[in-house]
């Protein structure tokens, strides 16, 4: 069965694939678990109602993360780390602290205020005992200094992976996962790919960042997570393994990453 660790379902436009459909799909491709990324603290409730009626009316795993992108670190608001504390105890789907992290390719704010969301919210997942979800965009340097000062304690996952091998190298020695989205099918991700054969088995997951990233033969439609599938066949093409091989170690990854099938994973409180 094949995992979707990182995905948007809120942004999915319903005008084009409706959400009873993005399960069916999901389903069909053999798609058994879903992470939900939090685009910010506003989308909170959406996403958890979304999680919580897909996963009582179909065979699919849906959690959900919180935190607030490098999107917003120009425009922030009083107590917006606190909200994201609060988010993270509300519902025990929630299993990781992100997308969080750095973006230099747009103009953010600036670096150092980028940096500053970004530590803060590094503290906050040791504090509530989750790993993070980073965002890296041109980043590779000060990403590399941050999380050697600042090491999630419980870890944490690279999202869409498009660096080099040596930056790579350096993330899986502080033990974080990197994951590989549509773009590694993309003409001009020969480094991606690079990374994505030579990465150790147990040490990647794979994603869709749908309605983003649509895999290449489907770009102009929206992403779902039933295009996971796909991402994970492509990778498994360029390992020389098997689709199902890669399917079950990246969901036994993303398991022991998120903390699932475990009776406790944190301070949390029961499932609401």
């Amino acid at each position: 069965m094949f995992s979707d660790t990182h995905c948007h379902l809120s942004c999915i436009d319903p005008d084009k694939i409706g959400m009873d459909d993005v399960a069916n799909n999901a389903v069909e491709r053999k798609v058994s678990l879903v992470i939900d990324i939090s685009t910010g603290l506003g989308d909170f409730l959406k996403r958890r109602k979304i999680a919580r009626d897909l996963s009582s009316r179909y065979p699919l795993e849906v959690y959900l993360s919180s935190g607030i992108p490098p999107y917003y670190a120009d425009s922030r608001t009083e107590g917006d780390v606190d909200m994201v504390r609060s988010q993270c105890f509300e519902d025990r789907r929630v299993v990781a602290v992100g997308e969080i992290g750095l973006d230099y390719y747009h103009e953010y704010g600036t670096k150092k205020q980028q940096k500053r969301l970004f530590v803060e919210q590094i503290v906050l997942a040791d504090e509530v005992g989750l790993p993070v979800v980073v965002h890296s965009r041109d980043t590779d340097e000060d990403l590399v200094d941050i999380l050697r000062s600042y090491t999630p304690k419980r870890g944490g996952v690279i999202h869409c992976f498009s660096s080099g091998y040596h930056t790579a190298s350096r993330l899986l020695d502080l033990g974080f996962i990197l994951s590989f989205a549509g773009n590694i099918t993309y003409k001009r991700s020969d480094r991606i790919r690079e990374v994505a054969r030579a990465v150790p088995s147990g040490s990647y997951v794979v994603e869709t960042d749908s309605p983003y990233l649509p895999p290449e033969g489907l770009r102009g439609r929206p992403n779902e997570p039933a295009n996971v599938a796909v991402v994970a066949r492509f990778i498994a093409g360029l390992r020389g393994e098997k689709a199902e091989t890669v399917a079950e170690t990246t969901t036994a990854t993303a398991r022991r990453l998120f903390g699932l099938g475990k009776k406790s994973r944190g301070p949390q409180s029961p499932i609401n």
